[in-house]
Formats: structure tokens, C-alpha cells, sequence
């Protein structure tokens, strides 16, 4: 038997262990002949309208609320999630790209001028347009002179450079300053150079070999236009008591003015 230690009631019903009028835990009563419940003061009675104060359940087992999934987990899958993001958007600018640049290869193919198929047979030759254009080529735009146009140019030096020689011979130095060019230069057998001033002054100087007998070998035409003239040929002059002295001379002439004037001359022993 058990009995309530508040209110004093003896329950016979081992299976008890809480006291049904107040609630308190039963204590074990060692009066084995006690066979009913009841109180000090009262009669015995077992009020069943007021419920028990507190009820207890068996022992369970507490379980604790599930953890939440790990915050690295989600950084994880956050980071996938933009990694994916970004992919995307790389392969729709490259595909975006391709597009364009097949859109442009397009463009120009149809605009470009089809190539005209090979067609067997004898080819026509296709008659000119009226943008058809023909350039002047240069041959065209200053044309060389015909053979003949170059001998009457190598006449009118010839007759120049004749000249000139007996100017020099003679010391005749205003008619040679006329012919000669302001850039005239003169390279003797020796390699000496010499300008306009300095051959005139040469002319002046010498007074031997005025008389002398001279004579004009054949004249060479080595080039020939209407500007420039470039003649080659062998001027032998005779001294006296002495063999022939043979020079070779290569004389450029320039068109100055209307006229031939010499601007270059150049003298080789033969």
C-alpha cells in the first residue's frame, strides 16, 4: 500500500505512484492490513472531479532540435551558383562574337564583286566602259625621243661643244662663261676637279697651245632627251715637235634658257 504524506489517503493500487487528490508522490505504507483508503479527519472518500495538479509522464528520452545544415555548405553552393553565372554570360558574349563576325563575313560576300568563271573557248575582249579610265603611264606622259629627234639633239651639242673648245683655245672667256652653267664642273685627266670660276681663270692664264692644230674625233650620242644630253668623244690637239695629245671627253649638256649649256665635263687620257 501507498500513502500520500499531505493529505494522509492509502492507496491499495500499487500501480499508483502520485497522489490522485493533491498530486504529491505516495510513499510506501508498511501497515499491511490496511485495505482502504482514507483521511485522518475525514471520511473515507476518493473525490474524482478535481484532477490531479500535475501529471507525469514516463521517462522519454529528450531529443534535441535537428542542426541546422553548415553555413559552408551554402558559401558552396552560393559560389557554384556564381561561378555558373559568370560561365554563362562568357559563353553568350563569345557566342554573341561569332555571330557578328559571321553577320560581317556575310555582308561582305554579297557585296563583294562576283570572280569571273573561266570560259572555254576564245576569250572576247570586253569593251570599254564608260568608267573604264586609262592612266597615263609614264613612257606615255614624257615620251623618249624617236632615233632621229636624238641625232638632231646630238647635231645641236655637237655644234655647242665645238664651240666651247675654241673658246678655250682661243681665250676667248666671255663666250665660254655664257655656255658654261653656274654648277659647271670639270674633272681633268689627273682627277682635279674644277668649277666655272676656276676653269675660266685656267683659260685666261694659259696663252700656249692657242695656234695649236686640233681636231674632233667621231661624237657618241651616250643619252639623249629633251632636257639633257650626254655626248662622248675624242679631241686630238697637235703641239708642235711633239706626238698628238688624244683626251677623251664626256661632256653633259643641260637645256637652260632655250639653249644648250654644258654642265659637266669629264677627260680621260687615250
Amino acid at each position: 500500500m501507498k500513502e500520500c504524506p499531505k493529505c494522509g489517503t492509502i492507496y491499495t493500487d500499487e500501480t499508483l505512484s502520485f497522489c490522485l487528490a493533491d498530486g504529491n508522490a505516495l510513499i510506501a505504507n508498511d501497515n499491511e492490513q490496511a485495505t482502504v483508503m482514507q483521511r485522518p479527519d475525514d471520511p473515507f472518500r476518493i473525490d474524482d472531479s478535481m484532477p490531479p495538479t500535475a501529471k507525469f509522464v514516463p521517462d522519454q528520452h529528450i531529443t534535441q532540435p535537428p542542426t541546422p545544415p553548415s553555413s559552408g555548405i551554402f558559401k558552396v553552393l552560393i559560389a557554384a551558383a556564381v561561378v555558373l553565372v559568370l560561365l554563362l554570360a562568357v559563353l553568350g558574349a563569345i557566342g554573341a562574337l561569332i555571330y557578328f563576325r559571321s553577320s560581317t563575313e556575310q555582308t561582305v560576300a554579297k557585296n563583294a564583286a562576283p570572280t569571273p568563271s573561266p570560259v572555254s573557248g576564245t576569250a572576247k575582249t570586253p569593251s570599254p566602259t564608260p568608267l573604264d579610265i586609262k592612266l597615263p603611264t609614264p613612257a606615255e606622259t614624257e615620251p623618249e625621243p624617236a632615233e632621229a629627234d636624238k641625232e638632231s639633239l646630238k647635231a645641236e651639242v655637237v655644234e655647242v661643244e665645238k664651240e666651247v673648245i675654241r673658246a678655250a683655245l682661243r681665250g676667248d672667256t666671255a663666250s665660254l662663261s655664257e655656255i658654261l652653267t653656274d654648277d659647271f664642273i670639270s674633272m681633268d685627266t689627273d682627277g682635279k676637279r674644277y668649277n666655272k670660276k676656276t676653269t675660266i681663270d685656267e683659260v685666261k692664264s694659259t696663252t700656249e697651245g692657242r695656234s695649236w692644230p686640233y681636231s674632233f674625233g667621231k661624237f657618241d650620242l651616250v643619252s639623249a632627251d629633251d632636257d639633257t644630253v650626254v655626248i662622248r668623244y675624242i679631241l686630238t690637239i697637235s703641239p708642235p715637235a711633239s706626238e698628238p695629245d688624244r683626251t677623251q671627253l664626256t661632256e653633259t649638256y643641260v637645256k637652260q634658257d632655250g639653249r644648250w649649256r654644258l654642265k659637266f665635263q669629264k677627260a680621260l687620257t687615250k
